[in-house]
């Protein structure tokens, strides 16, 4: 239940950021998908952070930024 209640208000708020104006910014935010299940697999599952895994969320959200800018 609650899986599909998220996937869809993670639809809704992709098909208004499309509509906003922004789909190449949508659909690349989109694709970092990998960067919530990750925070997910450290926060929730309480999996103890490796240095990759670390990089990796610092350049997503890197890249998130220099996106929206």
């Amino acid at each position: 239940m609650g899986a599909g209640i998220a996937m869809s208000v993670g639809t809704l708020t992709f098909y208004r950021s499309l509509s906003a104006g922004g789909g190449s910014v949508a659909t690349a935010i989109a694709g970092l998908y990998f960067l919530v299940t990750t925070v997910h697999e450290m926060v929730v599952l309480g999996t103890p952070p490796k240095p990759t895994k670390v990089v990796g969320i610092a350049l997503a959200g890197a890249a998130i930024v220099f996106l929206v800018q």
